[in-house]
């Protein structure tokens, strides 16, 4: 009896490193067409006040904007990021509005919502069940840290752990 609790409580643990071994970039789906099949719901300066985006969402997320709660499993959001563009001084240049005007592409960032994913973090920077992936105009994993990510969003629960929740939510409604 003994033994067999000590191998059920090894497998457990395992089973836990296994999870948090695969937190981060690794488990997030790049979706390659995401320009085709998602809908974008926002553009403009990032609240960095440092950056542009462009944010997409997938059709799951779209649901759950329109439900109103948290976000399914399944829902994606892609963002590409831009740095800003400088003028003839290498300064950020805006718009009539004063909004950050886009520049180049500086890497496409992927929030995606797994069944218990947010249990490979610590609660102090869980994001609900989202995780997050930083990557190149190709797809390819740019950072294998998602902790910024992490810690940027955990603040805001109460609109979905995202920044444009509003801008989804109106969107959806159309």
């Amino acid at each position: 009896m003994t033994k067999r609790f000590s191998v059920l409580v090894a497998g457990a643990a395992l089973v836990g490193l296994a999870a948090t071994a695969l937190a981060g970039p690794e488990r997030i789906s790049f979706p390659a067409d995401y320009k085709s099949t998602f809908t974008q719901y926002h553009a403009g300066e990032r609240l960095n006040g440092e950056q542009y985006a462009i944010a997409f969402a997938n059709d799951i997320a779209l649901q759950g904007a329109r439900d109103g709660g948290a976000m399914p499993v399944g829902a994606q959001i892609v963002m590409e990021i831009y740095k800003p563009a400088l003028d003839a001084n290498g300064e950020p240049m805006r718009d009539d509005n004063d909004s950050l005007m886009q520049g180049d592409l500086a890497a496409i960032g992927v929030m995606e919502v797994g069944a218990g994913w947010g249990e490979a973090y610590p609660e102090d920077i869980r994001s609900g069940d989202w995780d997050f992936g930083l990557f190149d105009a190709g797809g390819g994993i740019k950072k294998d840290d998602s902790t910024a990510c992490l810690e940027c969003h955990a603040p805001y629960g109460d609109s979905a752990y995202m920044h444009t929740y509003e801008q989804l939510v109106a969107k959806a409604g159309e």
